[in-house]
This record gives structure tokens, C-alpha cells and sequence, in this order.
């Protein structure tokens, strides 16, 4: 299951973008070209290598 924050990959072509809103099958992507869509889960792939590093550490001094 995708979550908002996760980065994707669109699995024609390859591009890379954020989640932005999940709906029940399909969801919100802004894409690396600042475009964004409606695209089902099937059509996406997380890449949990760029998500793991996107994400702020809790710890970190610029943390909300």
C-alpha cells in the first residue's frame, strides 16, 4: 500500500515521482516534470531507496 511521501516509479517508462494523495486503488502522483495524474496502484512501483532518503529524521533539528 502507498502512502503519501513514498517516491514512485511509473512502470512504462521508468519516471519518478511523489505520492501526493491515496485514494482506494489509485492515487495522486506529482511527477519529476512538475506534472501531475491519477494513477492506479498497478502502474506504479515504490522505489524505497529514493523514499527512505527523502524522508526527514525525526530527530533531525529541521523537523516539524
Amino acid at each position: 500500500m502507498l502512502q503519501v511521501g513514498d517516491v514512485v516509479r511509473f512502470r512504462i517508462d521508468g519516471t519518478l515521482g511523489v505520492v501526493i494523495k491515496v485514494h482506494e486503488k489509485d492515487c495522486y502522483v506529482l511527477w519529476e516534470d512538475g506534472f501531475s495524474s491519477l494513477e492506479l496502484y498497478d502502474e506504479l512501483i515504490k522505489d524505497e531507496y529514493w523514499t527512505a532518503r527523502q524522508r526527514i529524521d525525526p530527530r533531525h533539528p529541521c523537523a516539524p
